[in-house]
């Protein structure tokens, strides 16, 4: 689906989140996002958004398998 769309100050802002896990195996789906909710969160409230379903975010999850170091990859697109 496409980026949902709010207006901030008579702008339009469209904020768009991947976070992308990786790790040495991959989780089911639902894992990933309930392991994530800390993250995303954190990152709605550093930019100041809801999280909530129809806020104007858009919170996308991927997996990668590593054999390095495991962490989390997040990118933000904010179009506005």
């Amino acid at each position: 689906g496409g980026v949902k769309r709010i207006a901030e100050g008579g702008a339009s802002v469209a904020v768009s989140v991947s976070i992308i896990s990786c790790r040495r195996r991959l989780l089911d789906a639902d894992n990933l996002i309930a392991g994530s909710k800390w993250l995303r969160d954190s990152i709605a409230a550093t930019i100041g958004f809801d999280d909530a379903e129809g806020s104007g975010i858009e919170f996308e999850y991927g997996q990668q398998i590593t054999k390095g170091e495991q962490g989390v990859i997040v990118r933000v697109e904010i179009d506005g």
